[in-house]
């Protein structure tokens, strides 16, 4: 756990290893994609090795407890199944058969309360966690996904703690319906409340582990994904071969199994933006959406690509494409220290808008790193209040897709610095990517 560099089968066996059974990464040569036959691409960086260990999972615990006292709060319990939360506070990784919760104290030790299947895997989880304590809780007797018993066994550790009257943030999952109400009722004298921004806040600006990671996986998306789509990418092509091929490129040069890759080829007005393969073979009229998002032990990076397989495409694309190039560009422009993220926004939006389009068909952005949406929606009251900081990573892509008309993007992700916004990305940021 503690190797001074990983391969890339050591990385997945990591990853496998703290996801609690993922599959293990075989070096097969998939598509034969030329990329990953000639292109010269290092293993994952060393900072996997420090994310997996107990020091540094003891400095985020601290980093999380300074905030919390900030918050002004007693106590963290984060307990979740759909936003994989939890694993930023204690590095374990739940589904909804083997739920958890963390439960970390302002002043005072953290714990991990957890259902497990087995005594083997208690011991598997021990040198992965960063809690100071891992609790196997037993198995609600009637349903495999109850949380019932695990939130008992928080709420004995508060007692525990002298913490009954304690102020407790809630976060992740079920906040708003079962766990204020279940407090209410097991510990009368405490006062619960919604601490999601609180950890957001914290999960949102990354440290430089994090950023090496979110670096590393940009790199797979500019030296093995692009190319591999720019050989590929061809009339006559079936559209299942190519994702088959982009995919297996990011996967064979160290992107773990979580990899996602959004892809859609069609017609310009067809109106869709990423449903998937059809089983159809490529034309030459098509706009291909396609976004990898390889992930790099539990974080990922994104860029959506508008292609267009020649040059014969309806005007209306082109104009399209253009609008959305330029609100990327303001958008670029825009992104400083300091400043809200709301009305920024809404003069993206307000942009697009005014040149005939009904806005974006999706929202334009959100924070990426340990999950691909972190926390609220880039919307007006999603993000109100919200200030830009140093270290800040988001995803960026202003998009419109109207049937008849257009389909197109300009997406990429990047990192907020004193000097304004940097793009992860090395391609050019252009408004349609047209293939020979």
């Amino acid at each position: 756990m503690h190797r001074p560099r990983f391969n890339r089968r050591d990385l997945l066996k990591t990853t496998a290893l703290a996801a609690a059974g993922m599959a293990s990464n075989h070096a097969n040569t998939f598509g034969q994609c030329g990329s990953a036959k000639t292109t010269s691409f290092p293993d994952p960086p060393s900072e996997v090795a420090t994310l997996y260990s107990k020091e540094y999972g003891h400095r985020r615990v601290t980093k999380i407890q300074d905030a919390l006292r900030r918050a002004n709060l007693d106590a963290l319990l984060v307990s979740n199944r759909g936003l994989d939360y939890i694993g930023y506070v204690s590095n374990f990784h739940p589904y909804p058969l083997e739920p958890g919760m963390a439960l970390v104290l302002a002043d005072g030790p953290s714990t991990l309360f957890v259902n497990t299947y087995s005594s083997a895997h208690t011991r598997a989880l021990l040198p992965i966690i960063w809690t100071d304590e891992l609790m196997d809780v037993p198995r609600d007797q009637v349903s495999e996904g109850s949380n019932q018993n695990l939130a008992d066994a928080c709420i004995q550790k508060l007692r525990d703690r002298k913490l009954q009257r304690g102020r407790i943030g809630l976060a992740g999952d079920e906040i708003d319906w079962m766990l204020p109400f279940y407090f209410r009722d097991r510990l009368p004298d405490a006062k619960t409340a919604d601490a999601n921004r609180t950890l957001t806040e914290v999960i949102v600006v990354k440290d430089e582990v994090e950023l090496a990671l979110i670096r590393f996986a940009q790199r797979i998306i500019d030296e093995i994904a692009y190319p591999a789509f720019r050989e590929n990418l061809r009339p006559g092509a079936m559209d299942r071969d190519v994702y088959a091929r982009v995919l297996a490129s990011m996967l064979e040069r160290g992107a773990n199994p979580a990899t996602v890759l959004l892809f859609d080829a069609g017609p310009a007005g067809s109106g869709t933006w990423a449903s998937g393969t059809s089983g159809r073979r490529l034309e030459r009229s098509d706009i291909i959406l396609s976004e990898p998002t390889p992930n790099i032990a539990g974080y990922q990076s994104e860029k959506m690509y508008t292609f267009a397989l020649g040059r014969e495409i309806p005007e209306s694309q082109r104009n399209g494409s253009q609008v959305i190039y330029e609100a990327y560009q303001l958008l670029m422009s825009e992104l400083k220290v300091g400043q809200e993220l709301t009305p920024i926004i809404q003069k993206v939006e307000s942009f697009i808008q005014s040149h005939g389009y009904p806005g974006n068909t999706v929202p334009v952005g959100h924070w990426i790193g340990t999950q691909n949406h972190e926390g609220p929606r880039f919307t007006v009251e999603g993000t109100r209040g919200w200030v830009l900081q140093s270290n800040m990573v988001m995803s960026w892509h202003p998009n419109v897709v109207v049937p008849g008309k257009v389909r197109t993007t300009c997406s990429t992700c990047v990192v907020l610095t004193e000097k304004g916004a940097e793009d992860l990305s090395t391609i050019k940021m252009e408004p349609i990517y047209y293939l020979p």
